[in-house]
């Protein structure tokens, strides 16, 4: 069952009246100021007897109806009502009861948590922090498996499966887990063998999109030190999300495979060693893009647009000759290494952590949105990560306990970038003449921007909880981070088939528009466009100009702002001292109150889709939060409820924003403060029926933004490109999201059970656009999931009826200026609708 909490509002009103008067009897209690424990949280329990006598009454009534959540937040084994931090935690049975196969799935459950559905890149956001859109951008929301860390946005593409449990760690992460996680991480824990033979058995059938899901693991024991697991999974999405005019075909596809093989073998009394070794494909074939909007400035349909169709939920967009990639597509093969040694010796723990990763990331897209040939874009991205990290952890004497590691890593980052233009049919549009004079003319092109980057990290880091008094407890924790960035950046112009040229030379007189009435309607200049020369009424000879046939392309789509540049030998270096503190206090067995403060940053870099001429331009600075959160968890006989409230001040936030052309405006917002309050509730109704409520309230604005980009509709209503965002919210983020959940268990007479699980998620309204484009904003809309299972009481099989967005809801959950369209021309991505599956599982 889902560890996040989700109620309906008249049970809540409840609750409140008893938190009330639970709090009222703790304060009472509170001035026996009697001792209640000589152990350090991570111990066994507080005993009833050594609680304050005002307070016995509570230990009579102990939280026997809720389960006890053992998390690895700060790497050690602890329960989830001891971590001073805001956690939500999913195991294996609410992965799959919830119908979560990656993190877009895991966001509509997690209120703070987005993950866009893009066309591009992927993006991370928690607590409205976010890495922004641009592939260099290191990971403001950092994800580890096994305590390895993914390091680039396109790895979070890798789908969910035979988890153990999942922990989303709310606020900066920057001591134990550093690289740059100052909004936050996603821990992923993969199941482990076990030494008993057995496993697991899962299919299911989607019928709206005719998705094929089969997941299985198995366990493999081979002697009773050493044992193995075999788990993979295969999903197939057979029907497209919308019907596609120009292809015929319904679009996108998606296909996700992924096998993975742990080892677990106890060596010693002391020395256990795990080893993982994973390989996975990712697919998504076609577009998911489609025409939203075509207005002016005050949201009036554009006249004699070219676009049809307009949010119909049809797509009419495909590419031909001659561009290379035709299709749009993404394919992304990953492979992952993990090995780990435990030693434990005298009380103390030590641990080595080896990691080894790599993908290729393939993609191809047509950016016009339209049946015409005119923009396509392709990448090819590549990556390699090594890390090592050592840690030893233990405790001194009876009130202190520690940890302390290094952590080294290296990567390597390559990514080509082309966009293709067909520059004759470009040119035959914007000067009304026939694409058969034009291509006379101008020949296609790409421009390609590429970035080859190596960065080198070591960090000391550590960790010390201090038991201050019987109730209170102290935590400080630092981390040392020392990053070196070496890294080529460059913008060229190819020939369509991507092969680095300028091209032949051409004439660009046709171009000067006092010339262009008097060349474009010449058949002879059109004939030898190099070799005629032009006499004006006055006798003035005006001959050839000639320039490389490809870089006049670039500067037509630039409109002259694009740069070709070779940027060789760009280095960075930088280092952090970073900081977490917490105080803890016990009121009682049940109920801890915290507060923690965090310090951190987020490394700079280079700046991939940098096309200006400024060496000193394509630099982009690290980012800097100071984050604070108070909170309390508290545990009642049947009643869970756990609640923070956040304060953050992050400076230099890295942004990128679409500049309505062909490129983006990369940099520094200078100040940005996000502040909110988030809680989870747990209630067990019954025995057999559980209530959870989860919420998150979030105002995030920029503080100070006195140059950002314009968005589309200021443009067209001012002619400015540079505005002022201060005082304006950040994008992507509703300030309020709740998921709400009531799930039923019910026996049948026979030996039957039936599982009923109904769950809401509602998200408020947002912006979908990078540029905070207000025509382009999404209304605040709810989403309904439904579950029944039924299944034999000893659990060996299950059959399942699932249903996800119930009610159909359609809503937008990304936006984007098209490219060089007239006026404000937006698309955006088609989610699915509801999704109706069946499910057969088997354990052994």
């Amino acid at each position: 069952m889902s560890k996040l909490l989700k109620l309906p509002l008249s049970t809540s009103l409840v609750l409140v009246s008893c938190l009330y008067q639970q709090l009222s009897v703790a304060a009472e209690s509170a001035l026996s100021n009697a001792p209640i424990s000589d152990s350090p949280i991570s111990d066994p329990p507080i005993s009833e007897e050594r609680l304050p006598e005002a307070s016995a009454h509570i230990a009579d009534s102990q939280p026997e109806n809720l389960d006890e959540i053992v998390v690895t937040a700060r790497k050690v084994s602890e329960d989830l009502q001891d971590v001073p931090m805001s956690i939500s935690v999913l195991d294996t049975a609410d992965l799959q009861h919830q119908a979560i196969h990656n993190l877009r799935d895991l966001s509509v459950y997690i209120p703070g948590l987005q993950q866009q559905v893009l066309p591009i890149t992927s993006r991370l956001i928690l607590r409205g922090v976010t890495s922004g859109d641009n592939n260099a951008f290191e990971q403001a929301v950092g994800t580890y498996v096994d305590g390895i860390y993914r390091g680039r946005m396109n790895q979070q593409q890798a789908g969910l499966f035979d988890i153990d449990r999942l922990e989303v760690l709310k606020g900066p992460q920057v001591t134990l887990y550093g690289n740059s996680s100052i909004g936050g991480a996603i821990s992923m824990v993969t199941r482990k063998p076990s030494f008993q033979s057995g496993g697991d058995l899962l299919y299911k059938y989607e019928v709206e999109y005719e998705e094929h899901d089969v997941e299985a693991g198995f366990n493999l024991p081979v002697s009773d030190t050493l044992a193995f697991r075999v788990a993979g999974k295969w999903r197939d999405q057979g029907e497209g999300i919308s019907k596609n005019i120009y292809s015929g075909d319904t679009e996108p596809k998606a296909n996700d495979e992924a096998a993975r093989l742990s080892a677990l073998w106890l060596a010693s009394d002391a020395l256990t060693v795990s080893l993982r070794y994973e390989q996975g494909i990712f697919e998504l074939r076609g577009n998911a893009f489609d025409v939203y909007k075509h207005v002016d400035g005050q949201g009036n349909p554009w006249q004699d647009s070219t676009f049809t169709g307009i949010n119909d939920g049809e797509l009419n967009v495909g590419n031909a000759a001659p561009f290379k990639f035709q299709e749009t597509f993404w394919e992304m093969d990953m492979e992952e290494t993990m090995l780990e040694l435990e030693y434990e010796m005298s009380g103390i723990t030590l641990t080595s952590l080896t990691g080894y990763s790599l993908y290729d990331f393939q993609q191809s897209m047509d950016v016009d949105i339209s049946p015409a040939t005119l923009i396509n874009t392709y990448q090819d991205e590549r990556y390699s990560q090594f890390s090592q990290e050592f840690r030893i952890n233990g405790e001194l004497g009876e009130k202190l306990e520690y940890l302390a590691g290094i952590y080294y890593q290296k990567d390597h980052f390559n990514n080509d970038y082309f966009a293709d233009f067909n520059t004759p049919a470009l040119v035959a549009g914007g000067f009304g003449i026939p694409f058969s004079v034009a291509e006379t003319l101008i020949s296609p092109f790409s421009r390609h921007i590429l970035l080859e980057q190596e960065t080198e990290q070591w960090a000391i880091f550590g960790s010390v909880n201090i038991e201050m008094t019987e109730r209170l407890t102290g935590t400080i924790g630092y981390r040392y981070l020392d990053i070196q960035k070496k890294a080529k950046q460059a913008v060229r112009v190819a020939d369509i088939n991507q092969n680095d040229a300028f091209g032949a030379m051409i004439d660009t007189r046709w171009l000067t528009p006092e010339l262009a009435g008097l060349l474009l309607s010449n058949t002879d200049y059109l004939a030898d466009p190099t070799g005629y020369s032009l006499t004006l009424e006055d006798g003035q000879i005006i001959d050839p100009q000639l320039a490389p046939d490809h870089f006049v392309g670039y500067n037509i789509v630039s409109n002259g702002g694009g740069v070709t540049h070779e940027f060789d030998d760009l280095k960075r270096k930088e280092n952090h001292s970073m900081y977490q503190a917490a105080l803890s206090y016990q009121w009682n067995e049940h109920l801890l109150y915290y507060l923690s403060w965090s310090n951190g940053a987020k490394s700079g870099g280079f700046d991939f889709l940098y096309e200006g001429s400024d060496l000193a331009e394509v630099e982009y600075e690290d980012e800097s939060a100071n984050v604070y959160e108070i909170g309390f968890k508290k545990d009642w006989q049947d009643v869970r409820l756990n609640l923070a409230v956040f304060y953050g001040a992050y400076d230099d936030l890295q942004v990128s924003v679409y500049d309505g052309g062909i490129g983006f405006v990369v940099g520094n917002a200078a100040s940005s403060t996000s502040k909110g309050v988030e809680g989870d509730i747990v209630w067990q109704v019954v025995d057999d029926v559980r209530a959870m409520f989860s919420f998150a309230y979030l105002d995030f604005t920029y503080d100070k933004f006195t140059d950002a980009n314009c968005s589309t509709t200021d443009r067209l209503n001012t002619g400015a490109a540079v505005c002022d965002w201060s005082g304006d919210e950040t994008p992507f983020v509703p300030k309020l999201e709740t998921v709400l959940a009531l799930d039923y268990r019910y026996k049948l007479s026979q030996g039957f059970e039936i599982y009923h699980l109904l769950s809401m998620s509602y998200k408020g309204s947002h912006s979908t656009a990078s540029d905070n484009e207000p025509q382009t904003k999404q209304s605040s809309y709810r989403l309904f999931d439904y579950r029944m299972q039924l299944s034999p009481t000893s659990e060996d099989w299950s059959v399942a009826l699932l249903a996800k967005n119930l009610l159909n809801e359609e809503y937008v959950v990304f936006t984007s200026v098209i490219p060089l369209a007239p006026g404000g021309a937006f698309a955006n991505v088609i989610p699915k609708g509801r999704e109706v599956a069946v499910e057969l599982q088997y354990h052994f």
